[in-house]
């Protein structure tokens, strides 16, 4: 009789464990699932994003946008600075953009003072 409950009680506390492997493994699925959609979600902003872009400018549009049709915004601007040796965008060829100028050349401001 003792060998039995202690059987009984054994297969229960397996099916407890195996019920809540089972709750975290749902659980674990619902959130990726969830993450998934979201993703979903946000790829398709960024994509009406872009189709309302192209569609507002036209040919335009396309033209300037630089990541769109391959390379990057920031190696075109590179490039019609003379940074690079590509071409940059149309028109822009003789745009010539000032160096910085040192911060070492400041005067410190004597009426501001620390906290």
């Amino acid at each position: 009789m003792r060998d039995k409950a202690d059987k009984l009680l054994k297969t229960i506390e397996e099916l407890q464990a195996s019920e809540s492997n089972a709750e975290l493994a749902a659980r674990r699925a619902e959130r990726e699932l969830r993450e998934e959609r979201e993703k979903v979600l946000s790829l398709e902003r960024e994509l009406e994003g872009w189709r309302a872009r192209v569609e507002k400018g036209g040919a335009a549009a396309a033209a300037g946008a630089g990541s769109v049709f391959g390379g990057s915004v920031r190696g075109r601007h590179a490039a019609a600075a003379g940074g690079g040796g590509g071409v940059g965008w149309a028109g822009e060829e003789n745009v010539r953009i000032p160096q910085r100028k040192s911060s070492l050349s400041r005067v410190p401001s004597l009426t501001k003072g620390f906290l």
